[in-house]
């Protein structure tokens, strides 16, 4: 091979290496932009069903097990209990069974959607007044999945109402 036609196949080949870098680098860009744009918005929208906030817990969980009875909708006792900073925590095994330090509680509303009852503290919910304990009927990413619930639950719950908050759907651990 003469001087000219190696000369002509070395630049040939870096430019080809050249197109296939900036090929990677701009696929690589592209991958880590979704990626990226997926882990800085993990809050999903969710409506709630409010039946009753009080400050008492005990008077929110008479609350939830009246209206177990009354609507034979379940009520899903998490055996939340107020800690000593004033919120609420889940019992000290389920903390440790789901790999978390005590206290510890999960709002409702990540991946446990559908109609029960539940126990739940407004300082976890963007939007909510805080400092209450709310009895909560049903959750979902859309208010229309909710309303015949609501419409069932209105004749004994008058004041019962759908509310939405943004939930955070990232990691936890």
């Amino acid at each position: 091979m003469n001087f000219v036609a190696r000369y002509e196949f070395i630049y040939m080949k870096s430019r080809l290496l050249k197109y296939v870098c900036c090929f990677c680098c701009l696929a690589l860009l592209v991958g880590s932009t979704v990626l990226f744009s997926q882990d800085t918005q993990p809050d999903a929208n969710k409506f709630f069903i409010i039946v009753a906030s009080k400050k008492n817990l005990t008077e929110v969980y008479e609350i939830a097990r009246t209206a177990e009875r009354k609507t034979g909708i379940h009520f899903r006792d998490t055996k939340v209990k107020v800690e000593s900073q004033g919120g609420l925590t889940f019992p000290l095994d389920t903390c440790t069974a789901n790999g978390f330090s005590y206290p510890c509680y999960v709002p409702r509303g990540r991946y446990d959607d559908g109609i029960y009852f539940t126990i739940e503290s407004s300082d976890w919910f963007d939007g909510f007044s805080k400092g209450y304990f709310m009895v909560i009927a049903g959750s979902s990413s859309n208010s229309d999945e909710l309303k015949s619930a609501l419409n069932k639950l209105k004749p004994l719950y008058p004041d019962a109402y759908i509310k939405n908050s943004k939930v955070y759907m990232g990691c936890i651990h």
